[in-house]
């Protein structure tokens, strides 16, 4: 994602360039509080849930 967003900020408008921003300013958040959000919303997931099935 941040390849796309240098490529697009470069290639089409230099507003793309946030993308590539905001995907590094998360990285940072995330190694400075040891917190990954994307990983907690990825784990909430009805696919990341085990079934009733399972024991």
């Amino acid at each position: 994602m941040v390849i796309f967003g240098i490529v697009l900020g470069s290639a089409v408008a230099p507003a793309w360039y946030a993308l590539s921003g905001f995907i590094g300013a998360g990285l940072v958040f995330a190694g400075v509080t040891d917190t990954c959000g994307m990983g907690m919303a990825l784990a909430k997931m009805p696919w990341n849930q085990k079934s009733k099935t399972e024991s």
